[in-house]
């Protein structure tokens, strides 16, 4: 039967390259073939899958790709059974009902060749199918690719290519990698460069009341931008003006002023303030008093005016002469001063004269201080007539103490006495002091029982400021030898390593705990001829 296939699929094979077979009605048969990337020198692997299968009793599938760029490691059969893989691929059915298959079925495994044109190569397939009446079953392949890509590496870029900035356009360099095989670039920005204006010119010049126009070009090379700005109107420049109505004393006179602009004939006017009555006093009506005031006639003096008018004239007020004492001032009590007028009307007032207060000494100690009670100073008023006085205390001396003297001197174990009197003229007050106890004072001792290695000795110690005695213990001899610990331990070596010296020489056997038990009971006890296994041993 296989054969019988076989010779079927191979006449299906003949015939679809004349395109005269007969094509399966309905279902078609779908490829898929996956994609890699890769460098030159690197090994790719693509899996070839199928993704739809109707039942079908042969297959032959050959293998397209581009041998500039890839040449074959291997192909092999990535789990389809009974799929044949050599430089192509060829399937017939194990049974004569045919079979039908989803999932992986070529592994191929490339490499990329040094030379390899860098990008994308394609990767197909193109298989032939027959189906259980020999009818050829068409089929669709997703085809994949292997992308050759540059391997890893630092950029060198070239010189570039510039697009120069405008003024208002920014330009940029484009420079590219000039590694063979990669197409990276990098573009720099050249910042636009800015109009650059002339200073201008005025194409519309300003008037008094219009503004002008000045007009500014750019001087960058082959740019005609231009930009206008306003000029402000220059504004009348008025002159001092003339007066062209002469004011008067009550009436308002006027000034014309003129713009002195060239070509501007512009005028306008402002009031002149009148010039008010000039008047001169001509004789007094009634006069004024201290108190009360006058009034008087006066004439205007302007040429052509002789107005007239009755004025008030103003109070003279008092004219005070110098000042009279009427009542002196004391330390305590003001005083009092007169003053009068001097335009003869009589009038008198009078004033008070602050009190001098008290003007004191630098006093007298009329109560001598002592070393623990106040004083007291006698201030006395300098201001002629005044008696006042008052006092201020004076503050205590204190004690002025001397350094002391032993009154009752210390011994080994009791303190002594010192007594401190105050120094200070006819004080005849004391103090005391503790002097510390100054403790005994030892000989190095007499030793009066001699130590042994078992027994402690003693030792008389003597103060030899009171002659007071203590005994002292004298500590045992301490042995030079090597310490009982050592000893110890060298013995308890000594016998392990005796220990093991005669049970070597002994015949040995080993017993498990079951043996033990059959054994004589003296044998039991033997225990230096039985060393016993434990069965705890084996947990």
């Amino acid at each position: 039967m296989k054969k019988t296939l076989a010779v079927i699929l191979a006449i299906l094979m003949m015939t679809s390259l004349l395109c005269t077979g007969a094509y399966a009605d309905g279902e078609t048969m779908n490829f898929s073939v996956t994609s890699a990337t890769g460098s030159r020198g690197d090994e790719v692997t693509i899996t070839v899958s199928i993704t739809s299968c109707p039942t079908i009793v042969g297959m032959q599938v050959g293998i397209s790709y581009d041998t500039n760029v890839l040449e074959r490691v291997s192909f092999s059969n990535a789990g389809m059974s009974g799929l044949e893989v050599g430089t192509s691929a060829t399937w017939l059915s194990a049974n004569d009902t045919g079979s039908t298959y989803i999932g992986p079925m070529l592994t191929l495994v490339f490499r990329i060749k040094d030379t390899a044109a860098f990008g994308p190569s394609t990767v197909t397939i193109n298989p032939k199918v027959s189906d259980l009446d020999e009818n050829r079953v068409p089929c669709i392949v997703t085809p994949g690719t292997v992308t050759v890509t540059v391997a890893a590496h630092d950029h060198i870029w070239d010189a570039g290519t510039t697009t120069p900035a405008t003024c208002i356009k920014n330009g940029q360099t484009v420079y590219k990698c000039t590694v063979v095989g990669c197409t990276e670039t990098k573009t720099e920005t050249i910042a636009a460069t800015g109009h650059k204006w002339d200073n201008g010119t005025v194409t519309t010049a300003p008037t008094c009341t219009a503004k002008g126009v000045k007009t500014f070009k750019c001087t960058n090379s082959g740019c005609t931008a231009t930009k206008t700005e306003e000029i402000a109107a220059t504004g009348h420049k008025w002159d001092a003006g003339k007066i062209t109505t002469e004011p008067t004393c009550t009436k308002a006179g006027v000034k014309t002023i003129s713009c002195t602009n060239s070509g501007c004939k512009e005028t306008k006017t402002e009031a002149v303030k009148a010039l008010g009555h000039s008047w001169k006093d001509a004789e007094v009506v009634k006069a004024a008093t201290c108190t009360a005031g006058g009034s008087k006639k006066v004439v205007c003096q302007r040429e052509g005016c002789g107005a007239e008018d009755t004025v008030n004239t103003p109070a003279l007020g008092h004219a005070w002469g110098n000042a009279k004492v009427t009542k002196a001032p004391t330390c305590t009590q003001p005083g009092v001063q007169s003053v009068t007028c001097t335009r003869g009307c009589g009038a008198a007032t009078t004033t008070a004269i602050p009190a001098t207060g008290h003007k004191w000494d630098n006093g007298t100690v009329t109560t001598q201080p002592t070393c623990t009670k106040d004083g007291v100073k006698t201030v006395k008023c300098t201001n002629s007539g005044c008696k006042e006085t008052k006092t201020e205390t004076v503050k205590a001396l204190g004690h002025k103490w001397d350094d002391g003297k032993i009154t009752t001197e210390p011994t080994c174990t009791e303190e002594g006495v010192k007594t401190i009197s105050c120094m200070n003229s006819g004080c005849t007050e004391t103090k005391t002091e503790t002097v510390p106890a100054l403790g005994h004072d030892w000989d190095e001792g007499t030793v009066t029982k001699e130590p042994t290695k078992k027994e402690t000795g003693e030792k008389v110690l003597t103060c030899q400021n009171c002659g007071e005695t203590e005994t002292e213990v004298i500590p045992v001899i301490a042995s030079t030898g090597a310490p009982v610990w050592l000893w110890i331990v060298i013995g308890v070596g000594v016998a392990a390593i005796l220990l093991w010296i005669i049970l070597a020489k002994r015949k040995k056997r080993i017993f498990t705990p079951g043996e033990m038990e059959t054994l004589p009971l003296d044998a039991q006890r033997i225990t230096g001829d039985i060393i016993v296994e434990m069965e705890a041993q084996k947990a």
